[in-house]
């Protein structure tokens, strides 16, 4: 009876130790909810040039993010790599208001500081240079999305630099084809989700000049002829219920693949690994960017299930020697 007893009290030693740490661990989780963090831009050699910051989601309660107002009206796939240029074309044809916006000083360099804990989208707008023998071209940023803080080994890092990286194109002057493919990831159709048809939006210069509707009949994909010079991009008009939407950047050019995945509500949310930036400039490679693990710390429960051990077995060790 007396060993019991002893026993009894490890046990409740225990778990009066678990009760202590599950107290301390929601208040680091707060103060570290409560830091504010940066991040540092460089675009080299190019002052002046105005970059825009989005709040597009915030860490839940779940460890995964959820998207905030007024991106929780998009389906995009946040995992995606595509995620940023997805991003980047909902806020140009919806005209979505920045949180910031600033200029690169004259070393190119652009600092937003007291970030709260997030993820956020980075866009600037493309601008005309001269290139080699007078050509004329353009610079188009890629799009970053990327968190603070970043989550490197255990290690919250809340000041992020970032250097903007993109493409070199020259001035379009003649007419230009551009074509769009729709792909479905649903199981072929498996829970009967998939609509008969889909809007595509044509955009030139931020503004949608021509819509076309894709379906199994056309398999799911057209090409307008002879456009115009221009920056032309390609929106997918309401993604069907059940669907997140992403692109495949690697497409080319002047042609656009949007991918709609069926994940219905009841499917488990992505687990998250650490990660930087995506969208060319910030991006991490491979098929997916996956958002970065941050303000969760899990240390003090392996600690409090070695102390709750470690009572359990002292208990009983004391109770074999008093019975001996």
């Amino acid at each position: 009876m007396k060993r019991w007893n002893k026993i009894k009290k490890s046990i409740l030693i225990s778990f009066i130790l678990m009760f202590v740490f599950a107290q301390i661990l929601p208040a680091q989780q707060v103060k570290a909810a409560e830091k504010t963090g940066s991040i540092t831009l460089t675009c080299e050699g190019n002052a002046g040039v105005t970059f825009k910051l989005y709040l597009v989601a915030k860490q839940d309660k779940h460890d995964g993010y959820n998207l905030v107002e007024p991106f929780d009206e998009y389906s995009v796939d946040l995992y995606q790599k595509s995620a940023a240029q997805t991003l980047k074309d909902y806020v140009e044809r919806d005209d979505v208001e920045p949180l910031r916006q600033d200029e690169t000083d004259g070393d190119g360099i652009i600092v937003f500081d007291s970030l709260e804990e997030g993820a956020y989208l980075i866009l600037t707008e493309s601008f005309p240079y001269v290139g080699a023998d007078n050509k004329p071209m353009y610079f188009d940023s890629n799009p970053i999305f990327m968190t603070v803080p970043e989550n490197v080994k255990g290690v919250l890092n809340w000041d992020r630099t970032i250097d903007a990286k993109g493409d070199r194109n020259p001035t379009a002057t003649v007419k230009q084809d551009y074509f769009v493919q729709k792909i479905w990831k649903d199981e072929d159709n498996k829970d009967k989700k998939r609509p008969e048809s889909i809007t595509v939006q044509l955009m030139l210069d931020k503004k949608v000049v021509n819509e076309q509707k894709l379906t199994e009949k056309n398999n799911w994909q057209y090409t307008w002829k002879d456009l115009e010079p221009g920056k032309y991009s390609i929106m997918e008009k309401g993604v069907p219920s059940g669907y997140v939407v992403s692109k495949d950047p690697n497409a080319g050019v002047n042609k656009t693949v949007i991918t709609n995945t069926y994940k219905p509500k009841s499917t488990k949310p992505i687990k998250k690994t650490t990660g930087g930036g995506s969208g060319g400039s910030g991006g991490s490679g491979g098929s997916s960017s996956k958002l970065p693990q941050t303000g969760q710390l899990w240390w003090p429960i392996g600690i409090m299930l070695c102390a709750g051990l470690l009572c359990l077995i002292i208990g009983i060790r004391v109770g074999r020697k008093k019975e001996d």
